[in-house]
């Protein structure tokens, strides 16, 4: 009997909400309940689609020719899933403002990235690299740098021009004007097409936004900026950021500089690099796969100082070792100062400068393939290096060195105690 009673009791809660349930708002599914209406019309066009079709559309509706392919084209389909990308804009919009939710990465605080590169140290392709990773992947060409950030600007800013129902009366126009000889533009309906165009390219780029941000796990605190570097096979490629989920550099360079201090890295880089140029010399420390670790640790810190000048701007918590999901506390050189060094007082006392000049010409490409080689040297005797690489050393022990003070600098800023795994292995 009280079994039927609880049953009972459920079934009228059930019809006192229409038998809708609410999911939490830390359930992953959630995500799909804000977003599956916005980005449905995705479903028949795709992004790159959407956009040639909505300019083919622009096109026809601001020519007078009728002689034109364009003007002769049947544009429903396209104005329908415009019709449908506003209303579920709107829908999506209002949804979170009644439900009282902002996704996290919203409100993520960004910050001026203290080791970004100088602009005198730039090279040409440094803009164009450093673009927000989803707007290298999109082609985002209409969408600001902080609507970017926060979609919800570019949202407001959209129907704070016209309502839902003037945009689509507005379209409902466009329609008609697509196959009439005259334009639009001429008619009076529309004065200003390529502005209407332009705002609708901006909220399918909105649209995208969203998509990409929903796939890059919409709950996380922040959506990885660099992204695209990663994907990018000629520029991060001993950064594992694919496995870990890890986009700051100072995670990956935290996690090697807890096993090596400066002197005794730079020890072995150069047992191996005596190693590569002779060729009676083959690398007999241990076995193989221990010099293949070092190369492997050497070139993740390669890649890892350079990646760190690169963007302008970074999430505050990159630079908060609280934050690291696994923090490890450095390996210290003797009297926790470096005894024996390379650098220059002034790069001593400045490192975040001095590793914006040692990147402005050569990136990783050159150093890395030199790598490669040293390795295949030090494991063979048939050949012999055709020269020390003896600039290389030195640029290497450089960047060792500042990335050591780096570490030291970042892991100063820990308030939470060591757990036992790290204090074991200091």
């Amino acid at each position: 009997m009280t079994k039927i009673k609880r049953t009972t009791k459920f079934t009228k809660q059930l019809m006192k909400n229409d038998f809708t349930y609410q999911i939490p708002k830390d359930d992953d599914e959630y995500v799909d309940h804000l977003t599956h209406e916005f980005l449905w019309p995705f479903q028949f066009f795709g992004y790159e689609e959407l956009r040639k079709q909505l300019w083919s559309l622009t096109k026809a509706v601001t020519a007078q020719d009728p002689e034109h392919d364009y003007k002769t084209q049947d544009y429903s389909k396209v104005i329908e899933m415009l019709k449908e990308l506003i209303n579920s804009a709107w829908i999506f919009k209002d949804r979170m403002k009644r439900e009282e939710y902002t996704p996290p990465l919203l409100n993520v605080e960004w910050v001026t990235n203290p080791f970004r590169q100088k602009s005198k140290h730039q090279d040409p392709d440094y803009g164009k690299r450093n673009r927000p990773g989803v707007v290298a992947k999109g082609g985002l060409q209409h969408l600001g740098t902080q609507e970017i950030k926060n979609f919800m600007i570019a949202l407001d800013d959209f129907f704070s021009r016209i309502s839902v129902v003037e945009w689509c009366l507005l379209l409902d126009k466009w329609q008609e004007y697509a196959n009439k000889w005259d334009s639009i533009a001429s008619s009076g309906w529309d004065d200003q097409p390529l502005d209407t165009y332009e705002n609708l390219l901006k909220l399918v780029e909105i649209a995208y936004l969203v998509r990409d941000l929903s796939y890059c796990e919409f709950l996380q605190e922040c959506a990885p900026h660099n992204e695209h570097l990663f994907e990018d096979d000629y520029t991060i490629i001993h950064l594992d950021a694919g496995n870990t989920g890890k986009y700051n550099p100072l995670e990956h360079i935290n996690w090697i500089m807890h096993r090596y201090n400066a002197t005794l890295l730079k020890q072995e880089i150069d047992d191996w690099f005596d190693c590569s140029i002779e060729k009676d010399q083959i690398w007999s420390k241990a076995e193989p796969g221990k010099l293949v670790g070092i190369y492997e640790d050497v070139a993740t810190l390669l890649e890892g100082a350079w990646l760190l000048t690169q963007g302008d701007e970074v999430p505050s918590s990159w630079l908060d070792p609280d934050t690291y999901e696994h923090f490890e506390g450095p390996k210290l050189e003797e009297g926790q100062r470096l005894k024996e060094h390379h650098l220059t007082e002034n790069q001593l006392a400045n490192p975040h400068r001095a590793l914006s000049k040692i990147y402005r010409r050569t990136g990783v490409g050159l150093a890395r393939q030199q790598l490669r080689d040293m390795l295949r040297w030090a494991l063979q005797k048939e050949f012999k290096a055709y020269n020390p690489f003896s600039e290389l050393r030195q640029k290497l022990f450089k960047i060792i060195e500042l990335l050591y003070l780096i570490n030291i600098d970042v892991c100063s800023r820990w308030t939470r105690p060591l757990n036992k795994e790290t204090e074991s292995t200091k």
